[in-house]
């Protein structure tokens, strides 16, 4: 008997969902899309992989931080946070939270 290969999966690109929000929040939302020069789907996208990485019990201040912020703090240095994170992907891809390639 012949082992039949497994069909492949398939992941749309994009799916949409709609997400109502207060007046506060969609403020909020406008204004870190802002700051950050990107649009507001990508600010919740992004609040939502912080989420899933910080409640994440594989996660540790190590894993999220530069180098070089670690080694500000320990000069007793500060810096912001934004500037002390590592990208998102790369943080993802180091704990294998889930495989980015699937």
């Amino acid at each position: 008997m012949l082992h039949e290969p497994e069909p492949k999966k398939y992941y749309p690109k994009n799916i949409h969902i709609t997400v109502r929000v207060d007046p506060i929040t969609k403020y909020v939302l406008d204004k870190a899309s802002e700051q950050l020069e990107t649009k507001v789907s990508n600010v919740i996208r992004g609040a939502i992989w912080l989420t899933f990485i910080i409640l994440d019990p594989k996660t540790t201040l190590r894993s999220l931080l530069k180098e070089e912020a670690i080694e500000k703090l320990v000069k007793g240095e500060d810096m912001s946070f934004i500037d002390a994170i590592k990208p998102i992907k790369e943080i993802v891809e180091k704990l294998k939270i889930v495989d980015l390639e699937a």
